[in-house]
């Protein structure tokens, strides 16, 4: 058995169907949508590039992610900065040690012993440690910066939120201002995701505007499948619908004052944050494309983005439908929806890599 159907042309699909296509399997894919790539898709309007589902840095340090994305386009290295404005005081983001004087100033605290004792501290700091150096500063950051933005982002408590989410924000006890100060490698596509899609999905056949979730139970007697999509669906939802959080994105064209490509809005009613999509490429300042996010739950139109797989219900429905699956031998689940788990891409393309593995030593002659 050779012949492999991937259901759903993002960036996990179209990565095994690489792989497996290279490896001499028979590949055939089919996507819902009139385009492919998923959430990475970006247009070219008014000849400014626009990442159409909010900004997509690449960060990974998996050299061997780093090497195969290079392989189809070549990815540029930036520094990606961004800012949060809180009380109308803009200070970089994460939080850093500029970050902390600024707060602290603004709080009217003994500023420089605890800039002091923040020079003391690892690079990477906790949010305990951040209590420790002053706690009406914890305070403040904590409920500003995490309570605001991760509330309204998952539409939870933030004790309900799990900490695998706080935790992927890191801290800084020095001036630097990386958005991802633990990554080797911070890029974006020289030419752009559509040009990297395109050569990622070269000669290889693709369905688009086609529907075929109805037979996945039934294609996978003879086939090889795939499937990118949330396993729910497949089964009817005979156990409950799996909740996914979504973004609504207002691109508009406005000036940007700001020197950097982020700013979070953790206070705003309803966005998380804006960021322009110019800074990626040419670093023009003024009259640029700018896209504001909503968040917001998956309602069958948009696009399933987070898994709420924190959410006790949430798992244990995902739990029963892996369960069910375990009935059907040659159906692979991958991809965020899939795997029902809140990846980042080089982490997408890392988990592609094992499925194609595994389907290669499984079923290769």
């Amino acid at each position: 058995m050779k012949k492999v159907t991937i259901i759903g042309a993002g960036l996990s699909g179209l990565t095994i169907a690489r792989i497996l296509t290279d490896n001499d399997f028979e590949v055939e894919v089919f996507e819902q949508k009139e385009e492919i790539g998923g959430a990475i898709i970006d247009k070219i309007i008014d000849n400014k590039l626009v990442h159409i589902y909010g900004p997509h840095i690449f960060h990974t340090s998996n050299e061997e992610v780093w090497n195969f994305i290079n392989k189809y386009e070549k990815f540029k290295l930036f520094n990606y900065y961004a800012k949060v404005n809180v009380d109308n005081i803009e200070y970089d983001f994460p939080i850093n040690a500029k970050s902390v004087e600024k707060i602290s100033n603004h709080l009217k605290l003994d500023t420089k012993a605890i800039l002091k004792k923040l020079s003391t501290y690892d690079r990477i700091i906790t949010l305990k440690q951040l209590f420790e150096l002053n706690n009406d500063l914890g305070k403040w950051i904590w409920e500003n910066n995490f309570v605001n933005y991760s509330s309204k982002m998952w539409d939870l408590p933030i004790d309900k939120i799990d900490n695998s989410i706080i935790e992927r924000i890191k801290m800084l006890s020095t001036n630097e201002k990386n958005y991802f100060p633990l990554e080797k490698n911070v890029a974006i596509p020289t030419i752009g995701y559509f040009n990297f899609i395109k050569n990622l999905a070269k000669d290889i056949k693709i369905n688009t505007n086609v529907n075929i979730n109805n037979k996945v139970l039934e294609l996978s007697n003879n086939n090889i499948v795939v499937f990118t999509g949330s396993v729910d669906e497949l089964f009817n939802y005979k156990f409950g619908q799996l909740q996914y959080r979504s973004l609504k994105f207002d691109i508009v064209k406005e000036d940007w004052s700001f020197d950097v490509g982020c700013v979070n809005l953790p206070q705003h009613p309803n966005y998380t944050r804006k960021s322009n999509f110019n800074y990626f490429y040419n670093f023009q300042q003024t009259n640029e494309y700018v896209c504001y996010e909503t968040p917001c739950y998956y309602n069958g139109t948009n696009l399933r983005l987070y898994p709420i797989s924190s959410n006790t219900s949430n798992a244990e429905i995902y739990t029963k439908y892996k369960s069910e699956l375990g009935k059907y031998q040659n159906i692979f689940l991958a991809g965020r929806a899939g795997t029902y788990k809140y990846l980042d891409m080089d982490k997408i393309i890392a988990q592609a890599f094992e499925i194609a593995n595994e389907i290669i030593n499984k079923y290769k002659m």
